[in-house]
């Protein structure tokens, strides 16, 4: 008795499946991955908002806002910077009490072997990290020098740093932002508003500049948690105040800032797409537009203050609207 003859699938079925089957990946790829960057966003803005209640909890405390960089007596040392003041306020108080901040220059840590030493300053802490980064996490393009064995060393990124003013300069006079060297601001200082004054803000440690971006490196731009190097580091960058303070002076994402070249390592930047998370003075977080109205104030090139310059400044009384 003749059996009856199976069917297969011909050649171009197969393929015509095949093709359906990419065209679906091609269309759900692109879904899963937004997706999973507006969940990588969203842990970034969560982290900004801890960094808010305890730079408030710490106002609470001390009535002001903790000092940009705890300079020691002697103006070239290494100096702790904020993020280290508020680390009890972020549940990181181990991590605190080993340092001893209050106790220990930060040039001592950096000789210090022991475990409670320089190894501490390798601490990958999540609430400085943003998610969507693609940084390694330790800064590899600012090595820190060290009278201990190991020499140069890197210590850990962070992906936040603090407003420093609309103008590149340590004197909060000048820069008139939250944090400088041995600042004290307080609430009451910043008259244009809470709700209109950032106080921390992105820095991605990459921004896919080829003219500008080190190819050797994967931190061009990310700044540290810990603070900044003293005059004999060797590394420029290890001891600039740019890896804890971000300037309005120079364009986000770009560092455009009318000098000869973009400077984006001491901008505000992000690895989201389109512009930056911003954590304002009255706690809240806002996305800010990379295309928001900028003007350059360095002395060469200088133009009236804009919306983004406005908002880095506490008391210039100019008038901010939407943004």
């Amino acid at each position: 008795m003749p059996h009856p003859r199976r069917r297969g699938f011909t050649l171009i079925e197969l393929l015509v499946v095949i093709a359906i089957i990419a065209v679906l990946i091609a269309l759900l790829l692109p879904a899963v991955q937004q997706a999973r960057e507006a969940a990588r966003r969203s842990q970034c803005q969560n982290n900004l908002k801890q960094m808010g209640l305890a730079l408030h909890n710490y106002n609470d405390t001390f009535l002001m806002f903790p000092p940009g960089t705890v300079l020691e007596p002697v103006g070239t040392d290494a100096c702790w910077g904020w993020p280290v003041q508020i680390m009890p306020q972020l549940e990181l108080g181990n991590l605190s009490n080993a340092l001893s901040p209050g106790s220990r220059k930060l040039t001592q840590v950096f000789a210090d072997t022991s475990p409670n030493g320089f190894a501490l300053l390798r601490t990958a802490l999540p609430v400085f990290t943003c998610p969507s980064d693609p940084g390694n996490a330790l800064n590899d393009n600012r090595p820190f020098q060290s009278t201990g064995p190991t020499n140069p060393f890197l210590i850990s990124k962070s992906n936040y740093v603090g407003n420093g003013g609309d103008r590149d300069d340590q004197n909060v006079a000048n820069a008139k932002g939250i944090f400088a060297e041995n600042s004290k601001i307080r609430f009451g200082d910043v008259t244009d508003g809470l709700s209109n004054t950032f106080l921390v803000g992105e820095r991605a440690s990459l921004v896919n500049l080829p003219a500008t971006t080190p190819t050797t490196t994967t931190n061009s731009y990310a700044g540290f948690w810990v603070g900044r190097g003293g005059s004999g580091e060797t590394n420029a960058l290890a001891r600039a105040k740019q890896s804890l303070f971000g300037y309005t002076t120079y364009k986000m994402r770009t560092g455009e800032g009318g000098t000869a070249a973009p400077i984006p390592e001491q901008a505000f930047s992000s690895a989201h797409i389109g512009g930056a998370h911003f954590l304002l003075c009255d706690g809240s977080v806002r996305f800010v537009s990379e295309n928001i109205a900028w003007g350059s104030t360095t002395a060469s090139t200088a133009q009236p203050l804009a919306t983004y310059n406005r908002l880095a400044v506490i008391n210039d009384g100019g008038v901010i609207g939407e943004f």
